[in-house]
């Protein structure tokens, strides 16, 4: 809701000149641009089924979709490749912790009761900015 009117505001101070050497539209510009962030959320999947239409199978399958959930209990994102985030995926009323680090070169996914931390090298995927589902320009932008 706080957007509309920031947007308003920007638009129409886009057309100032600058006043006493400070631009106006500028520092208005420069103070939406998001540095870092901190967050907790949670997502929890729910599927409402058409009961006469579905099987007991299909019934079964939807219940063990339904107690899937995500909740992260502290993400810092410095920028668009540097993250750290602490959580639990949930699956069937059991919970398992994990933490997941990340810079421009690899993400770390370290899984409560794992032997060792899961390595993936993000060197790899350098120039296939289509095989990623975020879009790193846009969120460098915002």
């Amino acid at each position: 809701w706080i957007a509309v009117p920031l947007v308003l505001m920007m638009v129409a101070l886009t057309g100032c000149q600058a006043v006493g050497g400070v631009d106006i539209g500028k520092a208005m510009a420069q103070s939406t641009t998001v540095k870092s962030v901190e967050s907790k959320q949670s997502l929890k999947i729910n599927i409402e089924p058409a009961t006469e239409l579905a099987t007991a199978k299909d019934l079964e399958m939807i219940e063990l979709i339904n107690s899937i959930s995500l909740d992260i209990s502290d993400a810092k994102v410095k920028d668009a490749s540097t993250a750290s985030i602490e959580g639990a995926v949930g699956f069937q009323g059991k919970k398992l912790p994990f933490h997941l680090s990340m810079n421009e070169k690899e993400m770390v996914i370290d899984m409560e009761g794992a032997q060792k931390p899961l390595y993936i090298s993000l060197d790899s995927l350098e120039g296939q900015d289509d095989l990623l589902m975020i879009d790193t320009e846009a969120l460098e932008k915002q």
